[in-house]
């Protein structure tokens, strides 16, 4: 169900400074953004040709960034498209990729990203024998913390040979071995051929889709598959991965074309929102601004329907960006992104370099 009244309004919130927030953190897409008790964390990603892994963070009552030197000698390594979550101030890093291939290592840091732990090495999950210790190395997955047994849990995504719809969880409580374990085997399309009419009884493996945690409710929607099949849907789980159900879609009519692929979702007061993305995924060959969502959408009964606000401005015109809910604040701070502009390999880069802050009117 779509609508365009009833929207939940967003305005600029008047803690954010457009000059001051853009310096010194660099554009960049593919990255990750956490919100800590007392600040917000920006880490890696990819600008331009260059895979990051330098961290900045924004502490409360602070009107610039600042970037957080390496104190240890361990870090991950440059990467984008991977898992990140904060748990009571730990941040947590796990998987994406870099030109080298993909990861499923873990990492955590206990000091706002200046020490860093390596919780589990890089594994060959399909070489392994025996039991497997972690999931298929992969990049532009979800990973959120699972609040009911302190785990991580993360699901979908690609090692670019395969799109993942499977789910795996991390006991953060277990000692030894400590290794990922599958809560729920992907699912092929049931029924049918790839686009015409087939079923999944849970969403179908996906990359750069949107998603986030409300409460103990998983919502996962849009993306896209290997085979350039887009997506406009919505899924959603209660018991954290196990089972799905597709409650409906974000689009305007049944006739609109194209889907919702690099969007960022995130939950603040008991509303969904999520932001900008572009119709077309890895089919396009090119990309322009028509190309790309510029508003935003909320939903204010779990995703079953959805309400549209169109920018005047071009602040929501692009994709792979975060928006993270900063509840201490009632703020939404959405970081980065990429436009589309070097999407036909120019060497320069066109990654969106501005962090806006909006709260709920």
């Amino acid at each position: 169900m779509f609508s365009t009244i009833d929207a939940v309004e967003l305005t600029p919130s008047p803690s954010s400074s457009f000059d001051s927030y853009r310096s010194p953190l660099s554009s960049r897409h593919g990255h990750a953004t956490v919100a800590l008790p007392s600040a917000v964390v920006v880490l890696g990603g990819l600008q331009g040709e260059k895979y990051l892994n330098d961290v900045y963070i924004l502490r409360d009552g602070d009107a610039e960034w600042s970037q957080v030197e390496l104190a240890g000698l361990m870090m991950w390594s440059p990467r984008s498209g991977f898992g990140c979550c904060a748990v009571e101030g730990v941040i947590y890093v796990s998987g994406g990729c870099n030109a080298d291939g993909c990861f499923n290592d873990l990492w955590k840091s206990e000091d706002e990203g200046a020490n860093w732990t390596r919780i589990q090495e890089n594994i060959d999950h399909f070489a392994a024998v025996g039991p497997k210790e972690s999931y298929p190395a992969r990049a532009n997955f979800y990973m959120t913390y699972k609040t009911t047994s302190n785990s991580l849990v993360l699901l979908g995504g690609t090692d670019f040979s395969e799109a993942f719809n499977d789910v795996y969880e991390f006991d953060l409580n277990r000692r030894a071995p400590r290794r990922w374990s599958k809560v729920r085997e992907g699912r092929k399309r049931i029924g049918g051929v790839m686009g015409l009419g087939g079923k999944y009884d849970c969403f179908g493996g996906r990359y750069k889709f949107w998603a986030c945690q409300m409460e103990e409710v998983l919502y996962v929607g849009g993306g896209e598959d290997l085979d350039d099949s887009v997506y406009d849907d919505v899924w959603r789980s209660e018991d954290w991965g196990r089972t799905w159900e597709k409650i409906g879609k974000v689009r305007e009519g049944k006739n609109q074309k194209g889907g919702i692929i690099g969007a960022s979702a995130c939950a603040l007061g008991g509303v969904v929102f999520l932001f900008g993305g572009s119709l077309w995924g890895r089919c396009c060959a090119s990309f322009a601004q028509t190309d790309f969502h510029n508003c935003y959408w909320s939903s204010k009964d779990a995703g079953m329907s959805w309400s549209k606000v169109m920018s005047t401005e071009r602040e929501f015109l692009r994709s792979s960006m975060t928006a993270t809910a900063v509840k201490r604040r009632n703020e939404i701070v959405m970081v980065g992104g990429w436009d589309g502009d070097d999407a036909v390999g120019e060497s320069k880069s066109d990654d969106r370099k501005i962090v806006d802050t909006y709260i709920i009117v």
